[in-house]
């Protein structure tokens, strides 16, 4: 299995270039946009690699490719070569150029001591931007069923294009059990140590029963309530009272009652004679 190059391929395969390796740059370059296909910096430099060597058609088909990956960034249609493939020795060439008059710079008296260091004249650059990609992409979920009610999703982001050749690692392993996680067991209280009975005499049951109190329980009577009595006392008789003792069957009461409103209503004896013979009719 080939080992996958680092994310800093690129500047890799700019030494290499600068060394007049422009075929291992190209072999880094391809080999690093197989695992990150959405490094742009790698398609410029196998561009420039596969200039070097003098392929100027599969550099603009790679620059081509580069600008239908990454439509938003601006990738030049040809890219000088960073090394010539013969360098030639260059004859100097005496050209006589019209020297201006200008006025001598005014070199001051102290020069400083430290002086910066200055910037080096070749400088690469390299942007790394987020890439704009078409690839639909998707969620992959692993449940874990931990305790019953109670899963552990992992998710796993994946593109549409690249499945099988790269993805994003799953994420950290499911959280430990804690202590709120186990079942809650019910804490008996201590119990006492078991002691055999012993057993009990008749008379020692009969001496516990003597000693023993029991507390008087006094029921509240209701008080009595005298019953009307139509002979004796004060009690005021009347025509309705004897009807309802002749309704509730005492015809004994009602027919005394009777006899006392004959003495104490004369006009109406008959009238009372009348109740009085069903009374007796009914007593019978």
């Amino acid at each position: 299995m080939t080992k996958p190059p680092v994310p800093s391929f690129a500047v890799t395969a700019v030494s290499m270039l600068k060394k007049h390796q422009a075929v291992e740059a190209a072999r880094l370059c391809a080999s690093g946009l197989e695992f990150y296909p959405d490094y742009i910096a790698g398609y410029l430099l196998l561009a420039e690699a596969y200039s070097a060597l003098n392929q100027t058609v599969d550099a603009r088909l790679i620059l081509d490719e580069a600008q239908r990956r990454f439509p938003r960034h601006n990738v030049p249609k040809y890219v000088e070569p960073i090394i010539p493939k013969s360098v030639t020795p260059s004859v100097p060439v005496e050209v006589p150029i019209a020297v201006p008059q200008f006025v001598a710079p005014v070199v001051p008296k102290e020069v400083p001591k430290n002086i910066p260091p200055s910037a080096p004249q070749s400088v690469l650059r390299i942007i790394d931007t987020a890439p704009f990609s078409n690839d639909q992409r998707i969620i992959r979920s692993t449940s874990v069923r931990l305790i019953p009610g109670l899963e552990y999703t992992s998710l796993r982001f994946e593109g549409m294009r690249q499945r099988g050749r790269r993805e994003i690692a799953h994420l950290s392993d499911p959280p430990a059990f804690r202590e709120f996680h186990t079942m809650r067991r019910t804490t008996r209280p201590a119990e006492a140590p078991f002691e055999p009975k012993r057993s009990v005499s008749l008379e020692e049951l009969a001496t516990r029963l003597e000693k023993a109190r029991m507390p008087r329980q006094v029921e509240a009577l209701p008080p009595h309530v005298p019953s009307p009595q139509v002979g004796g006392g004060p009690t005021v008789v009347t025509e309705t009272i004897a009807r309802i003792y002749m309704q509730q069957g005492s015809y004994d009461r009602a027919i005394e009652a009777f006899r006392v409103l004959q003495k104490s209503k004369p006009q109406q004896h008959t009238h009372f004679a009348q109740l009085i013979a069903e009374c007796e009719k009914a007593r019978a």
